[in-house]
């Protein structure tokens, strides 16, 4: 089961290399400390967000959760929202990003594509115009009958099922061989689209 963690990106999120590496220290790290009985990625929409959040501060990106914006219908919360410390000169809001994030389930590498539609959905409704992004992220939570898989392959088709700009995934070794159910509890993958 190799590798066990990773990013890929292009653009037009290729900015986000750096968060997305950190966010997979940060689960490396805490893996150990919440095992055996919690698993970082296991937690809620918000606590995920929070360990993104904590990624890009580390980074020095400022970030804040539950953001108030403005929506089609109405106002609104956005999950995060992110400023970019190479561009704190440029004009208020050519900085700023907006993300929707989702959490689902992939057993037995199926993926499901709903819930990453809806952040998406959610993302393109935000009608703020002093942002350069708004993305749709889904935290896939990877379990399994079976403690081996092939994360290249599983990486290969979130990129072609689900066609992301970015996809981040961790896979602790300690998670490995820990179990609830005959269900083995492997790891998460990140996936973010831009769209607007």
């Amino acid at each position: 089961m190799s590798p066990t963690f990773g990013v890929k990106t292009q653009e037009p999120l290729s900015h986000w290399e750096e968060i997305l590496n950190k966010w997979c220290d940060i689960i490396d790290r805490l893996s150990p400390i919440m095992m055996p009985d919690d698993r970082p990625w296991w937690e809620s929409e918000r606590a995920n967000a929070g360990l993104i959040a904590a990624a890009a501060i580390d980074c020095n990106i400022a970030c804040f959760l539950e953001t108030s914006v403005k929506r089609g219908n109405g106002a609104g919360i956005a999950d995060m929202w992110l400023k970019f410390r190479s561009e704190l000169r440029g004009e208020y809001g050519s900085q700023q990003e907006l993300v929707e994030l989702k959490i689902d389930d992939a057993h037995d590498d199926r993926i499901s594509t709903g819930n990453f539609e809806e952040a998406i959905r959610g993302a393109q409704a935000i009608k703020e115009d002093e942002c350069r992004a708004k993305i749709g992220a889904c935290l896939y939570k990877i379990s399994g009958q079976s403690q081996t898989l092939d994360i290249s392959a599983l990486i290969r088709r979130f990129w072609e099922t689900l066609n992301p700009d970015a996809i981040a995934w961790s896979f602790p070794e300690c998670a490995r061989p820990v179990h609830t159910d005959q269900i083995y509890h492997l790891g998460a993958v990140l996936v973010l689209k831009k769209c607007g």
